[in-house]
């Protein structure tokens, strides 16, 4: 099968990350793979050209570029994919320049972007009529999709994010740039610096925990709008001793191994790929209570769960599992469980090719609906 993926940018972030992925596993099981990215950012191209994965750049603004649309069609001449895989904001034109070839297209909303979604729906409609499916990634986006596109049920399908297994029983060594105490007790967050991230939250509950665990430190990698008034609100706290900003990093594999804790804290979430690998290194895990988190760690069967904006029970949580060795341990290999058998890169790219073949059955219609 022929496959072009379009995304709205090559960035560091988890739609992008979930689209290499996803293509790899593609390339590895005998199709054929292009991705097309029609923004300017190409942070993750040569990761993807690396392995194998053919990447063109139209460098185009996707909501204001009236020729996006033909170019993009040249683009499907060309290559000529028996589908068309487009994820977020590239989903409107990318439709359109579908129905010019009459190629199947499915879109992939990756977040609960329900702001987004409302602004653009007049837009959308048009979309709408020349998609056969729409993926969600979290359950709460398949019912955000279907209340405000009003989209035939049938063709509303969650697809859960996959990722490769990163775990090793040794933690792999790590050059952080900096020495730690000996007995240090690492906790991170992996995550883009920007809204609706909420990394200040984290860092009041980390001076809390640092009263009655002196020795914690917290670690931030991932780099972001947030980076800077970050850094000045740490100095504001007086936390500089042991809060520490990484930036962006190759190696979040092996830091999560060397974390007794990993926290993600969002005032909203899809379904997070950083998350996704804190349970495959089988980390001990506390997460607010938003978006797709309470699935992911099944309503708290793998990871304490805390509200929002609420520091006092993120540190309460984070204490808990510093203190209380076996049931930290014991949440970690349940989330390890669960994501060898729901979370994988495999099971999540059989799940796409049976909706692949599935679309590419309805292919005779030049209207998908």
């Amino acid at each position: 099968m022929r496959i072009l993926q379009v995304v709205a940018g090559l960035g560091v972030g988890g739609a992008e990350y979930l689209v290499m992925h996803l293509s790899r596993w593609l390339l590895r099981n005998g199709h054929e793979v292009e991705v097309l990215n029609i923004h300017y950012d190409t942070a993750l191209q040569p990761r993807m050209e690396q392995a194998g994965i053919p990447v063109h750049n139209l460098r185009t603004m996707p909501f204001v570029s009236r020729r996006f649309p033909v170019e993009l069609g040249l683009v499907l001449r060309r290559f000529k994919p028996d589908i068309v895989h487009c994820h977020n904001a590239a989903w409107r034109k990318t439709a359109m320049a579908c129905r010019l070839v009459h190629i199947p297209c499915i879109w992939t909303m990756h977040g609960y972007h329900e702001l987004w979604l409302k602004s653009q729906k007049s837009w959308i409609r048009h979309a709408l009529e020349y998609t056969q499916y729409l993926v969600g990634v979290d359950t709460s986006v398949c019912d955000l999709i279907r209340r405000e596109l009003a989209f035939a049920q049938e063709k509303v399908v969650y697809i859960p994010n996959g990722i490769p297994d990163i775990f090793t029983s040794t933690p792999p060594p790590v050059q952080w740039g900096f020495s730690f105490p000996e007995e240090a007790v690492l906790i991170g967050m992996v995550s883009r610096l920007q809204e609706p991230k909420d990394p200040f939250t984290l860092v009041d509950a980390v001076v809390q925990v640092k009263k009655s665990c002196p020795q914690i430190r917290l670690l931030f990698v991932g780099s972001g709008d947030m980076e800077d008034s970050l850094r000045s609100y740490v100095q504001q706290r007086g936390a500089v001793e042991y809060v520490y900003l990484l930036g962006q990093r190759d190696d979040v594999s092996a830091i999560l191994h060397h974390l007794r804790l990993f926290a993600l804290i969002s005032l909203s979430e899809g379904q997070s790929l950083a998350l996704l690998e804190a349970m495959s290194a089988q980390r001990p895990i506390v997460a607010t209570n938003v978006g797709g988190n309470p699935i992911l760690l099944a309503n708290g069967e793998c990871g304490i769960l805390v509200p929002p904006r609420n520091p006092q029970a993120l540190a309460e949580a984070i204490l808990e599992l510093l203190i209380d060795r076996e049931k930290a341990l014991r949440l970690a290999c349940n989330a390890r469980q669960r994501f060898l058998s729901e979370f994988t890169t495999d099971t999540m790219g059989k799940r796409y090719i049976e909706l692949y073949e599935k679309a590419l059955s309805e292919r005779g219609d030049k209207k998908c609906l």
